[in-house]
C-alpha cells in the first residue's frame, strides 16, 4: 500500500488490532489437548510450548482455550530472539524445565520447523500429523505420528483415566 501511497498507519494498527480480536475470540483448542495436558500433568510430566507467536498473543491465546495455566514454560521468539525452526526456542525450553534434550518429546505439526530441529537436538518427536495443514513432503522421519493429541498418551507411557 505504502508503494501507491495510500498506506496510513493508523489504519493498519486499526486493521491488526481486529483481526487479533477476532482470532481470538474463534480461537479453539484441538479435541482432546485440555484433558489430555490434564492427565500429563497429573503424571508428573512438565508441559512446554514454543511458539511462534508474540508472548502476549500466545498467552491470550492458550488463556482463551484453557491451557495456559497447565504449561510450565512458554517460548517465544520475542524471548528466545529466533523463530522456529531454529534451535534456540528449543534449547531455551530445557533449560527452562531444566531437562536434558534426550528426556524430552516434541509434539509438533510441521516437520520442518519443529520435527527436524527437535531431531537435530536428540529430542524424540512427535508428529502432530492432525494439525499440519500444509501437506509438505519431506525427508524427515519423526519417532512417532499421531491423528489425535490423546494418541500421545501412550508414546509417553501413561494409561488413559
Amino acid at each position: 500500500m505504502k508503494d501507491f501511497g495510500v498506506y496510513d498507519e493508523e489504519a493498519y494498527l486499526d486493521a491488526c488490532r481486529v483481526y487479533e480480536e477476532v482470532k481470538l475470540k474463534t480461537v479453539t483448542a484441538f479435541e482432546g489437548v485440555q484433558t489430555t495436558l490434564d492427565t500429563i500433568r497429573k503424571a508428573g510430566i512438565s508441559v512446554g510450548i514454543i511458539t511462534d507467536a508474540d508472548t502476549l498473543h500466545a498467552t491470550s491465546r492458550l488463556d482463551r482455550i484453557g491451557v495456559l495455566q497447565m504449561v510450565d514454560c512458554l517460548i517465544t521468539p520475542d524471548r528466545a530472539g529466533a523463530r522456529k525452526p531454529d534451535p534456540r526456542g528449543f534449547v531455551l525450553a530445557t533449560e527452562a524445565l531444566e531437562v536434558s534434550p534426550e528426556s524430552v518429546c516434541v509434539v509438533g505439526d510441521s516437520l520442518r520447523r519443529e520435527i527436524e530441529p527437535a531431531m537435530r537436538l536428540g529430542m524424540t518427536t512427535v508428529y502432530a500429523r492432525y494439525g499440519d495443514r500444509s501437506n509438505t513432503k519431506s525427508h524427515v522421519v519423526p519417532d512417532y505420528t499421531i491423528m489425535a493429541f490423546p494418541e500421545l498418551l501412550p508414546i509417553l507411557g501413561i494409561e488413559k483415566e
